[in-house]
């Protein structure tokens, strides 16, 4: 939740800073520093509602712990709805990509039979996603703010002769 916290207050001094020099705003074309304050709040509110929504589905589901839709809902509180999304695509072939490894390396993925007298296990393993979010949200950035991040910008190969 701290996180989560730090993602609004980030968002709102950014969103004044972006108001403060007219620059454009994710809801509003221009404004002062209130209303982009009030943009970049907005910006963070709509991120994190839509990915703790969306999130609380895949828990009720069970594909999820609660440990996922506030790690999930906190990134988007950072980074707003069009990055999540993107984090989301990312972060679901990291997945699919680490599943097929613990299945080519034999990873059970169901746990053993029960001994009699024992209680049984829980058939269904719940996905964990903070290793997967964690890759997407680094990739996802670099790749976003690579330029404005100062390095060098991607050059093109000479064209074919």
């Amino acid at each position: 939740m701290p996180v989560m916290a730090l993602g609004l207050v980030m968002n709102a001094v950014r969103g004044g800073w972006l108001g403060a020099e007219g620059r454009p705003l994710w809801a509003f074309e221009t404004g002062s520093v209130w209303l982009g304050t009030i943009d970049g709040l907005a910006w963070s509110v709509v991120g994190f509602a839509v990915a703790f929504a969306v999130m609380c589905l895949f828990w009720i589901f069970g594909t999820c712990g609660g440990g996922d839709v506030k790690l999930i809902a906190a990134v988007a509180a950072w980074v707003g709805l069009p990055y999540i999304v993107l984090i989301w695509i990312v972060s679901s072939v990291v997945l699919i990509v680490w599943t097929l490894v613990l299945v080519v390396a034999g990873v059970p993925s169901v746990p053993p039979v029960p001994q009699p007298g024992q209680p049984r296990p829980q058939t269904r393993r719940r996905t964990t996603y903070a290793l997967p979010v964690a890759v997407a949200t680094i990739a996802v950035l670099l790749f976003v703010f690579w330029t404005p991040l100062g390095f060098p910008p991607v050059k093109a190969g000479p064209p074919p002769s």
